[in-house]
């Protein structure tokens, strides 16, 4: 049984990524010996921790994973011959690189790459999730491409990455301002498309349904 849920959990990895904690890797109030009494010295300590915090959430350090995740296949014949009918993998990047994207857009010029810390690696996330990307994608407008090269990446959590080889395609461009595809905006098309969306979400909520199911039952 044991065995089973391990093959079961290495199986599920590779579909939905490893799991990280962010609290285990930020430093707990007690040892930046913060405490509720009132004395000069222990109020100076807690003015610290305060920048502290304040740092881990703007500036550093970059906190997060990257990975890949198993997805379709490869295109038989747009692929390089090492990835042609092979396993795709996509590429998961969660440690942020402090280019804070789009910012530009909004005439929001930052110096260089400094912001690292957990708001700007959630708004870096948020860029590569655009969920009109993935709406597209799931009713076959949009998305990833099945045409894959070897492509060697940083892989693991921010403090041991190692560099692993996948067949993945190329990663989608980022979109700062969210498009609709031509195809979805076709009034013609909209109870298709809209009858497409509700499928699957369904699918979605009972395959979450599922997974959870059989983690309990494990």
């Amino acid at each position: 049984m044991n065995n089973l849920k391990n093959d079961f959990s290495k199986e599920l990895i590779d579909y939905i990524g490893p799991s990280y904690s962010y609290s285990d890797n930020i430093t707990p109030p007690e040892k930046l010996k913060v405490s509720s009494a009132s004395t000069v010295g222990k109020l100076f300590d807690d003015a610290m921790a305060i920048v502290k915090y304040n740092e881990n959430l703007v500036f550093s350090p970059a906190l997060g994973n990257n990975f890949f995740v198993k997805s379709g296949w490869c295109d038989k014949k747009k692929s390089v011959d090492e990835c042609k009918g092979k396993d795709r993998w996509i590429y998961v990047r969660n440690i942020p690189t402090g280019k804070a994207p789009c910012t530009d857009s909004f005439g929001i010029h930052l110096p260089g790459t400094v912001f690292k810390g957990l708001i700007p690696g959630l708004v870096e996330d948020l860029v590569d999730i655009n969920p009109i990307t993935i709406f597209n994608s799931l009713l076959g407008t949009g998305g990833f491409s099945s045409t894959c090269t070897k492509r060697t990446l940083p892989v693991g959590p921010s403090n041991n990455l190692k560099n692993v080889t996948k067949c993945s395609p190329a990663d989608l461009p980022a979109t700062c301002v969210p498009k609709f595809t031509e195809n979805f905006l076709n009034i013609n098309d909209k109870y298709h498309y809209r009858k497409q969306f509700i499928i699957w979400t369904i699918t979605i909520l009972i395959l979450i349904f599922l997974i959870y199911y059989i983690l309990k039952l494990y």
